[in-house]
């Protein structure tokens, strides 16, 4: 917290891919016992402030580094999003823009340079270097509503109680270069503590359903909270999430 009306958060998003069969030009069906990874890694920085007592208005900055063997891209982007709180119900509504921001280039890294195979009816030719031009890709640019109700908990009026929470939630993206999809979950959570959840993905390539939980430990004028969270993607198979969060 900064003074009574304002929120100011940091934080680190690290994804590792694992290893890759490595396959080039030459052996496009892969190289034996070669590999590449890859991974990705974002810095954030969030602002939030309460405007009025239903209104909450928030942005983010990110410094990301995509990562594939050798080479890399770096970019930034920007997150803006306001949540409405009626005051009933544990009714909350919210607007989002996420990863807004310029367009980037995997091109930074020795991998990009390369040299012509030396033709053997010229073998006094020099080796000129050469280097591809790879072209830029767009951010994933999306643009969210969604809203969530507590069907149980202290401020629901279908069934209030202090002790159990169980909130239902559901979300509409629509991003730049996707058909428009759909998020839908549920959480029950007891006595502020313990927390378990789930969830699934509509109109998704791999994704399709996840499920986890959590656990908030009071530390001295603070709050330790660890998630976790298993996700089913398909023929990419599992992805393990794990979250730490400190609040003050």
């Amino acid at each position: 917290p900064v003074g009574l009306e304002n929120t100011l958060g940091f934080y680190m998003n690290y994804v590792n891919l694992g290893v890759i069969d490595m396959t080039t030009v030459y052996d496009q069906n892969g190289t034996r016992n070669q590999y590449v990874y890859s991974n990705n890694t974002a810095y954030g920085v969030t602002f939030a402030r309460r405007l009025t007592d239903r209104v909450l208005f928030g942005v983010g900055m990110k410094y990301i580094v995509e990562q594939l063997w050798n080479e890399s891209a770096i970019g930034f982007n920007a997150d803006f999003g306001a949540i409405y709180e009626p005051g009933f119900g544990g009714l909350r509504l919210g607007l989002a823009l996420k990863n807004l921001g310029p367009a980037m280039r995997m091109d930074r890294g020795p991998s990009a340079t390369f040299y012509k195979v030396m033709e053997t009816s010229f073998p006094q030719n020099r080796e000129l270097p050469a280097r591809l031009i790879v072209d830029k890709y767009n951010q994933p640019t999306t643009f969210a509503a969604g809203g969530s109700f507590d069907f149980i908990g202290p401020t629901s009026v279908i069934m209030a109680d202090d002790i159990h929470r169980v909130t239902m939630c559901g979300e509409l993206n629509d991003g730049f270069d996707a058909p428009i999809r759909s998020i839908i979950g549920m959480e029950y959570e007891w006595n502020n503590t313990i927390s378990v959840r789930g969830g699934s993905r509509q109109n998704y390539d791999l994704f399709e359903w996840s499920f986890g939980g959590g656990v908030k430990v009071p530390l001295a004028n603070s709050e330790l909270v660890f998630d976790y969270a298993y996700a089913d993607y398909g023929d990419l198979e599992g992805v393990y999430v794990t979250t730490l969060e400190i609040r003050f």
